[in-house]
């Protein structure tokens, strides 16, 4: 009976004494209770288009995702030692003193170990009492975070891919064309020049690993095109 007790005490209270530990390491026991959030988008909103060389047996097809990257604000409130605060140092203080009392009752000279875990529990359960009564407390804080949202997954009107010098357009579908596929198949086994992504008058190199054949490799490049309005449709 009197483990069971103890195991049961030291399970559910001790709530003062963690309670005044965390506090003192600049910690909380308390938790935040129906938290509520409100989010304010901020300006300067970009796209950025994402352009892959996935590897393929077959003819090449360019894929393409653009999305958009803005920055939020994140306003949350909330308060601790609500009503599930109230509750829970409830049962511990029913807890710590049902335990108090049956170690103190059942202590004796040969069993003195009763004295101290009833006087622990008991001291506690004050302490708990007194929690109980705590003042709620408002929670607010602020920070930001970026999101990053889809918006289409074919390639817009006007990108371009140059290679060794040569510009070849790219359609929606990602593809460059027999004369594109035959040049990158021959740059792949030369290596001469670059191979370069452009649109809207911003242009990137478009990087293949040296160890990688044609169609064997896949390499990702997000090209900034500016702010929602800048992007070619």
């Amino acid at each position: 009976m009197k483990s069971l007790a103890l195991i049961s005490a030291l399970a559910c209270s001790g709530c003062f004494t963690t309670w005044a530990g965390m506090q003192a390491g600049g910690r909380s026991l308390a938790w935040d209770e129906q938290p509520r959030e409100e989010t304010v988008p901020l300006p300067a909103v970009e796209e950025r288009l994402t352009i892959t060389l996935p590897p393929s047996n077959g003819k090449v097809e360019l894929t393409c995702t653009t999305s958009q990257r803005a920055n939020e604000t994140v306003y949350r409130a909330a308060y601790r030692y609500g009503s599930g605060w109230k509750k829970a140092t409830a049962l511990a203080f029913v807890t710590e003193a049902a335990a108090a009392t049956l170690f103190l009752l059942t202590a004796d000279r040969e069993e003195p170990a009763g004295y101290a875990y009833g006087g622990f529990f008991a001291l506690d359960a004050l302490g708990t009492a007194a929690l109980f009564f705590a003042p709620r407390k408002e929670q607010f804080s602020r920070s930001e975070r970026t999101v990053n949202t889809p918006v289409r997954d074919d390639c817009p009107d006007g990108l371009m891919l140059e290679i060794a010098g040569t510009t070849f357009p790219v359609d929606a579908a990602g593809r460059i064309g027999e004369a594109g596929e035959v040049a990158l198949d021959d740059w792949m086994k030369q290596r001469t020049g670059a191979v370069l992504v452009s649109l809207a008058g911003r242009t990137q190199e478009l990087r293949i690993p040296m160890a990688a054949t044609a169609y064997s490799t896949s390499t990702t490049l997000s090209v900034p095109v500016g702010t929602l309005t800048a992007v070619a449709e």
